[in-house]
């Protein structure tokens, strides 16, 4: 982030890298150029792994290392890496299954980190809500068929 980086040190491993070894012969590139040849595009992407390795060492300084934090965010920083995403080895992380567990991860870390709950308030109103409703059905509450907590999430 302050220009001190080299590439050769985002291709060379340590313990605090998140590199994981891919190249562009590894697959999916299929001779096609980073970015589709964009200049501007392919130093934006350096400039995140920049960014994103001095955050992994950051990360690593505060709480020590994490081999799970690190698979990931090699995962994730992956992704870059091809120009097809969707086909390669680690396309499945956009499979909206795993968007989804990864957005739920982040989001009750993010909260957790502003010494918030964990859970958002709505998401457990709409638990409490999906409860409430199917305990209504348990005990054949006529009113429960008129209930349809899935209407207030649109």
């Amino acid at each position: 982030m302050n220009g001190t980086y080299k590439h050769e040190e985002i291709l060379q491993p340590d313990d605090n890298s998140i590199g994981n070894g891919v190249t562009a012969d590894d697959g999916c590139s299929n001779g096609r150029q980073l970015c589709g040849g964009n200049q501007a595009a392919t130093e934006r992407m350096i400039q995140f792994g920049r960014e994103l390795q001095s955050l992994n060492e950051q990360l690593c300084r505060e709480y020590g290392k994490n081999t799970t934090h690190k698979k990931m965010l090699q995962d994730a920083f992956s992704l870059l890496a091809y120009s097809d995403p969707w086909s390669c080895p680690v396309g499945q992380q956009l499979d909206p299954t795993q968007r989804e567990t990864l957005c739920s991860a982040l989001n009750s870390a993010i909260l957790e980190s502003q010494n918030l709950p964990k859970q958002p308030p709505l998401m457990l109103a709409l638990g409490q809500a999906t409860e409430c409703v199917q305990l209504m059905a348990r005990v054949r509450s006529g009113s429960c068929s008129f209930a349809r907590v899935d209407n207030f999430l649109h």
